[in-house]
Formats: C-alpha cells, sequence, structure tokens
C-alpha cells in the first residue's frame, strides 16, 4: 500500500540524516584535533575514486622485501651467520710458533690447558682448539640459531604472502560487486525517473514513485558501503606489500639504464 511504500522511504531518509549526522560529527573532531574551531568545518564532501590505485596486472613477490617484519627477519640471518662464522673460525686460531716455543721448556700440558691464554714474554695466544667439546657446543649453538633464524625468516615470508593474496583476494571480490553494484545503481536510477515521469504523466500511482526511490536510496547506500570498502581494501594490500605496488628499487635501476649509469 502507499502507506507501507512511505514508511519504508521515511526510514530510509532517516538513515540518510544520521548518516549526514555523523560525517557532521566526524568532521568537528578532525577539526578539534588540528586545533581549529568552526572555520575548519567547510570541509568538502570526500570523493570515494574507485580508480585510483588499481590493481595491477602483475605484482611481483619481491615487492615484500619492502616490509619491516621480513628485514628484521633477514637481519637476524646475517646476524646468525656472521655468529656461526665467527665460531667456525674458533677452530683455526692464529698461534704465532715462534712465540709457542718458549712452552716447550715447561711442557706441552701447560700449553694445552685451557688457561694458557698468554705467555709472560710472548705473544698472546689462543688455543681454544684444544678444548673441543666446548668448541664444538658453541658451533652447534651458533648452527642452531641460523637455523632458527632461517626458519623464523621463511615463516614471515609465508605469513606475508598469505596475507597479500588474501587482501589480492578480497580486493578482487570488492572490485567484481562494485561493477554489479554500479549496473543496479543505473537501473535504480532509471527506474526512479520513469516511475517520477510515468506518475506525473498520470500514467501510474504514487505507490511506483515510493518503491523506485526507496530501491534507489538502498542501491546507493549499497554504493557508497562498497566504495569504502574498496579503499580499505586497498590500504591493506598496501600495508601486505610494505609500500606502493611498483618497487622504487626497480624504478632506481631503470633510471640509471636510463642515465647511462
Amino acid at each position: 500500500s502507499d502507506e507501507h511504500a512511505k514508511a519504508l522511504l521515511s526510514i530510509e531518509k532517516e538513515d540518510s540524516i544520521r548518516a549526514k549526522a555523523v560525517r557532521e560529527l566526524a568532521v568537528h573532531q578532525i577539526a578539534a584535533l588540528v586545533g581549529r574551531g568552526a572555520d575548519a568545518y567547510n570541509i568538502s564532501r570526500p570523493k570515494l575514486d574507485r580508480s585510483a590505485l588499481a590493481l595491477p596486472a602483475m605484482l611481483p613477490a619481491d615487492l615484500l622485501a619492502r616490509r619491516a617484519d621480513i628485514a628484521a627477519a633477514e637481519a637476524r640471518i646475517d646476524a646468525a651467520t656472521a655468529g656461526r662464522h665467527a665460531a667456525h673460525q674458533a677452530f683455526y686460531p692464529d698461534i704465532n710458533l715462534i712465540g709457542a716455543a718458549g712452552f716447550a721448556a715447561i711442557g706441552l700440558s701447560t700449553l694445552f690447558s685451557g688457561g694458557s691464554g698468554q705467555y709472560g714474554i710472548g705473544p698472546a695466544i689462543h688455543l681454544p682448539i684444544f678444548d673441543a667439546g666446548e668448541l664444538r657446543a658453541k658451533y652447534a649453538g651458533a648452527t642452531a640459531q641460523l637455523d632458527e633464524a632461517v626458519a623464523s625468516y621463511n615463516q614471515s615470508v609465508v605469513g606475508a604472502v598469505k596475507q597479500t593474496a588474501d587482501a589480492i583476494t578480497d580486493l578482487q571480490s570488492l572490485e567484481g560487486q562494485a561493477a554489479q553494484q554500479r549496473e543496479a545503481l543505473r537501473a535504480s536510477n532509471a527506474s526512479f525517473d520513469l516511475a517520477t515521469r510515468r506518475y506525473r504523466s498520470g500514467l501510474s500511482p504514487q505507490l511506483n514513485v515510493l518503491s523506485a526511490e526507496d530501491v534507489l536510496i538502498q542501491a546507493k547506500r549499497q554504493d557508497a558501503s562498497i566504495s569504502a570498502d574498496l579503499l580499505s581494501a586497498r590500504v591493506s594490500l598496501l600495508m601486505a606489500l610494505g609500500g606502493g605496488y611498483t618497487n622504487p628499487h626497480s624504478n632506481m635501476a631503470s633510471n640509471n639504464r636510463d642515465n647511462g649509469q
């Protein structure tokens, strides 16, 4: 009935008024955060640009190297590698045999003892090679740290790939929904215009206009919601990639080639 259609339309308009009030309150909050008063309230209504940061045809996995967690995991591998190298070098001490010759007078047992790190009248001598158990333990520990760092790095990469793939899936889904919603909005506008013209010409009752306007308001609301979700999905993808869709290192290399470097 006409009354039922009018009630539904009033509910939709009420939601629209509430949404505008929420936006105004957000504008007031932004102005307060930047230390401004009512002079900053006249903020223009934002336009949701669906074409901004459009998803490219290809996203190389190398982009993930810019992520802070992956860079940190890679740094841990470098540190663990250096630690293992240092532990391995301890098996090959730099011993001055001329400086060590004086030990022959006091016996090899003193030379091989862990405390014989320095001879009073000769150069410093490092002989940890003879404490093989301690060396092997240190090397095994350094190797375990490297294995752990590599496993952590791999896990970071796997997690980054999953997060990026999820973000791409969400974005592609929303882009498909947005295309369908644009068609629904176009059809709703056309239906409302037709119903309005027919009502003004006396060819259809007002009920048709009210019903068409109700559908149009719902289509506009859904269109705005999908547009906002699209922007959010793009931000999520940028965060997963650790930056934009292009690799700054690739651009730098391209510029160097162009400049003949």
